[in-house]
């Protein structure tokens, strides 16, 4: 995995935080995985001063979310 791939989330409601990394991108943004605990603390992610939509979040026995990143083309 490429470093520049590693996103750091941020929040918009409070100091929490988690990481994700890039999965893909088409001509409109990228794709990101991240844990979907992250997104328990963190609420409304915010990812390069922009805030990401959720595409889909897993449970707790699929501790996984997908956010997409509008506008942004990362590696």
């Amino acid at each position: 995995m490429n470093r520049d791939s590693v996103v750091y989330i941020g929040s918009s409601t409070n100091s929490s935080f988690g990481s994700g990394f890039v999965i893909d991108k088409d001509k409109n943004g990228v794709f990101i995985l991240t844990c979907q605990h992250v997104l328990d603390e963190v609420v409304i992610p915010i990812i390069n001063n922009i805030e990401a939509d959720v595409i889909a979040r897993g449970n707790y026995n699929i501790d996984m979310a997908l956010l997409y990143l509008r506008g942004v083309q990362l590696k």
